[in-house]
């Protein structure tokens, strides 16, 4: 059993309430295939069923620039600024948006 699986066969409750906790998940699949999993893997499955909802942190950095221009082309005056730094991966890591 993955965490893929498990964030695939709980998608839709761990979706409806986002509050559900790895130690929920861990009860679902005992529950439902009498098979024991781990923390860490219920909070993996939390994260990927997250992440095919929301999509990932990178995604929505990425979102970012064009949501906050929208912002501003439809509310004349706003002022916008982006405060970023590149890391050594070379990846852009978001510290503050204005």
């Amino acid at each position: 059993m993955t965490a893929e699986f498990v964030g695939t066969v709980l998608y839709g409750e761990i979706v409806k309430k986002t509050s559900i906790s790895p130690f929920q998940i861990m009860l679902a699949i005992s529950n439902r295939y009498s098979y024991e999993i781990s923390y860490d893997m219920a909070w993996r499955a939390k994260q990927k069923a997250f992440d095919w909802r929301f999509g990932s942190y990178k995604d929505s950095y990425h979102h970012l620039p064009h949501l906050l221009a929208l912002l501003q082309s439809r509310n004349p005056g706003t002022i916008i600024d982006i405060d970023d730094y590149q890391n050594a991966n070379g990846d852009r890591v978001l510290r503050r948006a204005f």
